[in-house]
């Protein structure tokens, strides 16, 4: 009787150690994204429109699947018909170990496309190469279908701690 009450009081004790560890731990990137980055120590306030109702509250930058990612946390009324209208254009200075001898940035483009998640709306994409520093970063639109010029306001990101 005295053995099992001992064996009881051990389990118990490995238990709450158990939780109290695995409730101490990171939380998941999509925890924060369900809860529109709140709480998550690698985003800034952008609070800028590209354009009239396409405007950026936040960015982010999340590592997952051994890729950075950057997640732009989009004002309430921005639509995916708005969203759909334009390409992405990202504009990245880098560490110059990044980039080739005769590069000052790197440049990306993508067809955005909005991800609600949490009743937020995000549009997510990844850097395509293994950037681990960042000095800045421009976000710029342009026409859908190839590049004419740049339209509306570029966005730009200065001082960035990954």
């Amino acid at each position: 009787m005295i053995e099992s009450k001992t064996i009881m009081i051990k389990a118990i004790f490995v238990l709450v150690n158990c939780l109290s560890l695995f409730g101490c731990q990171k939380e998941s990137n999509e925890y924060y994204l369900y809860r529109g980055l709140e709480g998550y120590d690698k985003f800034r306030y952008i609070n800028e429109e590209f354009v009239k109702s396409y405007g950026v509250q936040k960015i982010a930058f999340f590592q997952e699947a051994g890729q950075l990612q950057y997640v732009l946390k989009l004002a309430d009324n921005v639509t995916l018909k708005t969203v759909e209208n334009y390409s992405l254009g990202v504009r990245v200075y880098a560490d110059q170990k990044y980039l080739s001898e005769d590069q000052k940035f790197l440049m990306w483009d993508t067809k955005p496309r909005i991800q609600e998640i949490g009743g937020y709306k995000y549009i997510i994409n990844g850097f395509k190469k293994p950037i681990k520093e960042i000095d800045s970063l421009s976000f710029f639109l342009y026409d859908r279908e190839r590049y004419q010029r740049v339209l509306g306001n570029v966005i730009s990101i200065k001082k960035i701690k990954l």
